[in-house]
């Protein structure tokens, strides 16, 4: 409990002057009792210094703990002394009063006084004794506590009374100044880091841990057939054909046979509305007398409507192209320039053959 050295130092020494008062009175009481009689009776005179010592400690005590804060009366050693003190002086009264016979307990002195003597030595007595335990307990209490706390803090006996009760939280010592750092010659060995397997990876673990589920498989979802694959198939198949075929002559253009491609190969029949059967696209090409017989302007006329433009199929912006003349080439009737003459103007004159007009047909 807190403040219980503080309190029970109160009520000992509350106790101890009521008990030293009675002792004091009671043995001066008893000395003019043994004066009636004529007798001598040294014992009453001790115990009543004895009892007025300890009201003279007493007041003292309570007086300088009232004027002063932290007196010296209040310490451990200081109340353990006088407390040792008083018990020796109350202990041998006691002793010497209960080992010898009371005068006032004879039969010359009852008859005399009557049975009051007697009575009056049995209080001192019993008071000498009482007076005795309670100086026993309050010294045995301060005694052991400071032998016990005395291990971890030597100056325990001249802590007051009050700060028993924290003197266990106190530092025994007080603390060290901070030590300067310094360098050492004995310093420890470096010891190089031991080779360690790293752990597996995250992304390695996900599939082994519990916390995780294997993904049932589901089909991809079916994509919708495009419709334009056709449209798109024709278009960049009929322009590929036009492109290849603007290369050529019109002449050249109207020999070729046109092959139908992989993806035209592959498409499957569609049935075509009934329209009035049109001439073949390239007519009765190719001939065999290409070149002895021109070609008649009719057939030129139906050809080319046989064969749509391309571009104008799809609508395309570009211009159309020039129509040029089909046919074998026809010698023009307009009058050309003199040849040139290679003889007059070549170093190796008459050595060289003359190359023919290639013109010429």
């Amino acid at each position: 409990m807190q403040n219980f050295y503080a309190y029970t130092r109160y009520a000992f020494v509350g106790l101890f002057l009521v008990f030293n008062a009675i002792n004091a009175s009671v043995a001066v009481w008893n000395l003019s009792l043994i004066q009636l009689i004529d007798s001598t009776y040294p014992l009453d005179i001790y115990l009543t210094v004895v009892g007025a010592c300890g009201l003279a400690m007493s007041f003292l005590i309570i007086f300088v703990e009232a004027a002063h804060d932290n007196p010296l009366t209040g310490r451990v050693w200081f109340e353990c002394t006088w407390v040792g003190l008083f018990l020796v002086m109350n202990f041998c009264g006691a002793v010497a009063l209960s080992a010898t016979k009371p005068a006032l307990c004879t039969f010359d002195a009852r008859r005399r006084i009557g049975d009051i003597g007697c009575v009056s030595n049995l209080v001192i007595l019993a008071f000498s004794w009482i007076t005795i335990m309670i100086l026993v307990a309050y010294l045995a209490v301060l005694t052991v506590t400071c032998l016990i706390r005395q291990k971890k803090d030597t100056r325990i006996w001249l802590y007051h009374i009050r700060d028993l009760d924290t003197s266990s939280s106190r530092l025994p010592t007080p603390p060290t100044s901070p030590t300067i750092p310094y360098f050492r010659k004995d310093n420890a060995a470096i010891v190089a880091p031991l080779p360690r397997r790293p752990g597996p990876s995250v992304n390695m673990m996900g599939g082994l841990n519990s916390l995780y589920d294997i993904e049932a498989y589901e089909p991809p979802p079916a994509r919708a057939p495009r419709s334009n694959f056709v449209s798109q198939t024709k278009f960049s198949s009929a322009s590929n054909q036009a492109t290849v075929t603007s290369l050529y002559p019109q002449y050249v253009q109207s020999s070729m046979v046109i092959t139908p491609s992989r993806m035209q190969m592959q498409e499957p029949p569609r049935s075509q509305p009934n329209n009035p059967p049109s001439p073949p696209p390239l007519g009765d090409w190719p001939r065999a007398d290409i070149l002895s017989r021109p070609v008649r302007a009719a057939h030129k006329q139906s050809r080319r409507e046989s064969l749509p433009d391309t571009d104008d199929r799809y609508g395309s912006t570009q211009t159309p192209h020039r129509a040029r003349p089909t046919g074998p080439r026809i010698a023009s009737t307009r009058a050309r320039p003199p040849q040139l003459d290679l003889h007059v103007t070549s170093p190796t004159k008459g050595k060289e053959r003359r190359r023919p007009d290639s013109d010429s047909l």
